[in-house]
């Protein structure tokens, strides 16, 4: 590379500004509204429209809050969609 060739590739490398750093607030994947029973949804992750498959407490029903609540995953990539809290 000879030395002109050269400058001008420092001085176009310098030339670019930086890309623009934005305070703004980076926008959300909008989750389903998700309800104590099986719910038919689009999965984020593998883009599949599934009808959810939802753990909950059952041994010992009402015993506690975190026994009301319904975990909502994907049966078909088993990936964590939400939880619904009663």
């Amino acid at each position: 590379m000879s030395s002109s060739a050269y400058i001008e590739a420092v001085v176009t490398t310098m030339s670019t500004p930086p890309p623009k750093i934005s305070n703004e607030p980076v926008s959300q994947v909008e989750s389903p509204l998700l309800g104590p029973e099986n719910t038919i949804v689009s999965c984020p992750y593998c883009h599949a429209s599934v009808k959810t498959a939802v753990n909950c407490c059952c041994c010992i029903p009402y015993c506690s809050d975190s026994a009301k609540n319904s975990d909502h995953y994907c049966p078909n990539c088993s990936r964590y969609l939400g939880t619904y809290e009663k």
